[in-house]
């Protein structure tokens, strides 16, 4: 089975409930992972900005001193959106006939700001290089 690459994602955002895993990868074993290691970056991240925590609290410290210097004294409570994608780095993968196993892997996790900027720079390198796309899956160690 394959999996278009367009539909290599899964969502866990609250504001879009209808739209968490393409059909056909909800269906494999790779979408039920992707999914679990979603969830475990949102817990992951909420607990490191936890606010009544210290590294939480040195984090909001931060945000509202910038917030001030910006814009002066805020009137309003800042919310963060803090969106990430996985994005494929390398994996080792077995083939034997018309089968492929990938038996290593790793994601590398990205904010969307970064991945983007990512994305123009390497639009403006030599279009004669071409793009290889790999699949890391760390959640297979």
């Amino acid at each position: 089975m394959t999996i278009p690459e367009k539909d290599l994602w899964v969502n866990l955002s609250p504001y879009e409930k209808d739209r968490i895993i393409p059909q056909a990868l909800g269906q494999t074993a790779l979408g039920r992972d992707l999914l679990a290691q979603d969830y475990i970056l949102k817990q992951l991240t909420a607990s490191l900005i936890y606010p009544e925590k210290n590294l939480g609290k040195e984090f909001w410290d931060k945000v509202y001193a910038k917030a001030q210097r910006l814009y002066g004294r805020p009137k309003f409570r800042l919310i963060p959106l803090i969106r990430y994608g996985f994005l494929a780095d390398q994996a080792t993968v077995y083939e034997h006939g018309q089968t492929a196993f990938i038996v290593d892997g790793h994601l590398k996790v990205m904010l969307d700001e970064d991945y983007l900027a990512k994305q123009k720079h390497q639009a403006t390198q030599a279009s004669s290089v071409s793009s290889q796309v790999v699949v890391k899956l760390s959640f297979l160690k």
